[in-house]
């Protein structure tokens, strides 16, 4: 999944679900010209007054070791932790 960043020049920063969302709320900005460098040529869309990014973030929950054993994800819980079931 992927995200649009707008780092605006002024420090502040605009998060976006997609290009369309982005060029919807800033109509100033072409959304064929951000595809073009967002995706053809895989850079960021820099002007004046902003730097666009796409950015791809992971969906999902991600698995941390148990803290006692360090086996990943089926013992999340300590109560089914294999360390502790032995």
């Amino acid at each position: 999944m992927n995200v649009i960043l707008a780092h605006w020049k002024d420090g502040t920063t605009s998060i976006y679900s997609s290009l369309v969302s982005f060029c919807g709320h800033h109509p100033q900005y072409k959304y064929e010209r951000l595809v073009y460098y967002l995706t053809r040529k895989k850079v960021n869309f820099e002007d004046d007054w902003v730097i666009v990014e796409k950015k791809k973030i992971q969906s999902g929950v991600q698995k941390f070791p148990c803290a006692s054993c360090e086996v990943p994800a089926e013992c999340i819980d300590l109560e089914y932790c294999p360390k502790k079931l032995k």
